[in-house]
Parts: C-alpha cells; structure tokens; sequence
C-alpha cells in the first residue's frame, strides 16, 4: 500500500504544472485558485482538479479561509514541504559530538532526525520528488540554452550537475564523509567573498546497500 501511494505521488509530481503551482504557493499566507493561476500564467479552469488532487495528497494546505460574495474562497500553500524543516539532530546519525557538530546543527540545512523521518515517510517522499523534478527541469532548460549558444561556452552546461558514485567505506569513514560535505557547504556561503552571486541548490543524498553486508 505504501508502495503504491509512493508511485500515485510520483505520478502526480511528473506534471510540471504541479511543480509550478507548489513554487508559486510556497509563502505561507497562501494564495487563491485566481493568485496560482496568474503566477504560473495557466487559466483557472486548467487548475481546479490540479489543485484539489496536490490538497489531497498533502503537497498543498488549506491555510485559511473567506467569505467572499456568499462562497467560500480558499487559500492554498506549499510552505511545509517548500521550506526548511526545523529538526537537526546530527548525533543521531552517528555524528561526533563535538564543535562542528553543534555549528552544523545550528546551521540552515535540512537534516532531520530518524524519528521524524520514520513518522513522516509521506512528507520526506515529496520533499525529494519536488526538488529531483526541479533538478531536471533546470538540467533541460539549460542543455537547450547550451545548444541554441552559437559559441557554446561550457558554462551555461555546467549550471546543472550531478554525481553519481559507489563507494566501499567503514561506518566511521561513511560518517566523516558526509559530515565533509555539510562542512563545505556550510562554509562555502559564509567564506564567499565574491560578487554576482546566484543561487545554488544542493540537495545530497546517500544510502548503504544492505546487501553488501552492511
């Protein structure tokens, strides 16, 4: 059953409209059927069903209400699965307690604890789904600039970019790995000295073949 609602929730999110709309409505004050249609320059009547199927898979929240002319206008916003959870507990994934620890638990990234993950494998599942599609849209958006350049500098490619590898580690070496890469991302943003900045989003994931008798 859990299978299924995953797959169901992964079919929903292929639909580029539902990436815009949950872009769109991720403040938290929310924003009408009218208000999501302007900003993703859709028609109204192109939302409704949309929009009722993201509320009842909880990628949209109803978040207050009005009467307006005797009917009830709704307000909508992804803001809980858009924005940054709250939970960082390093420890619990085995990390030292130490300094860097607690300056990584202090900081802005999304880590969250095996207790909250285990009671919200819902929330979690469309969380990377939101941001894997935003990753492929960025990725195809900028392969097609890159192909329509005449000069074709590398640089328009290289906007979007991932890695894929397999490594064979101890947990301790697993752990320092992983906690290396919260470090420079940390640290990446507070040491930039630069001008023009843009914004960069990383989303880093990780798993442990059981199989391979870990």
């Amino acid at each position: 059953m859990q299978n299924k609602k995953i797959a169901n929730l992964a079919k929903l999110m292929a639909d580029e409209k539902v990436n815009r709309i949950l872009t769109a409505a991720s403040n938290n004050r929310g924003m009408t059927t009218k208000e999501i249609a302007k900003a993703v320059k859709l028609p109204v009547s192109q939302l409704y069903y949309t929009i009722n199927k993201m509320t009842d898979a909880g990628l949209l929240e109803i978040v207050r209400q009005e009467k307006v002319k005797n009917l009830d206008e709704y307000y909508y916003s992804s803001e809980k699965l858009v924005g940054k959870a709250s939970v960082r507990r390093l420890r619990e994934f085995g990390f030292p307690d130490d300094e860097l620890t607690e300056e990584l638990e202090r900081g802005e990234e999304l880590n969250i604890s095996p207790e909250w993950t285990a009671g919200h494998l819902n929330e979690i599942t469309q969380l990377v789904l939101y941001r894997n599609n935003q990753f492929l849209a960025a990725l195809q958006k900028n392969i097609k600039k890159y192909d329509e350049k005449k000069d074709n500098k590398p640089l328009e490619f290289t906007k979007s970019s991932f890695m894929d590898n397999r490594l064979r580690l101890s947990p301790e070496a697993d752990m320092r790995l992983w906690r290396d890469f919260l470090v420079l991302a940390t640290k990446a943003e507070k040491e930039d000295q630069g001008k023009n900045k843009h914004e960069v989003n990383l989303m880093m994931t990780r798993w442990v073949e059981e199989n391979n008798g870990n």
